[in-house]
């Protein structure tokens, strides 16, 4: 289910307009070789009222693809720039509220 955006930074937009900024503190390599690392990131920031707004870290866990391609691959002089699509779940956390 497809609740927000991701962007770089690491930055989150709900689609409430609520929106979250984190810095990763932990990663572990995906068990599949060809996919970017499993991460946890701790929010830096908030934006708007809503789901996101007390977000207080999150979760990329089961990624799949995302990894370069191999440095023997890219020609500099190109100036070309790659995106490499790859697809992950993302967990959300935040305090209960009593």
């Amino acid at each position: 289910m497809v609740i927000g955006r991701h962007y770089a930074g690491p930055a989150w937009r709900h689609n409430d307009g609520s929106e979250v900024t984190g810095k990763a503190v932990a990663r572990v390599e995906s068990p599949d070789a060809d996919s970017i690392p499993w991460l946890l990131v701790v929010a830096t920031g908030h934006a708007g009222p809503g789901v996101f707004a007390g977000v207080t870290s999150i979760q990329r866990i089961h990624t799949k693809g995302g990894q370069p391609p191999p440095a023997a691959t890219c020609d500099p002089k190109k100036g070309k720039e790659a995106r490499i699509p790859y697809t992950a779940d993302y967990y959300f956390f935040a305090p209960v509220e009593r």
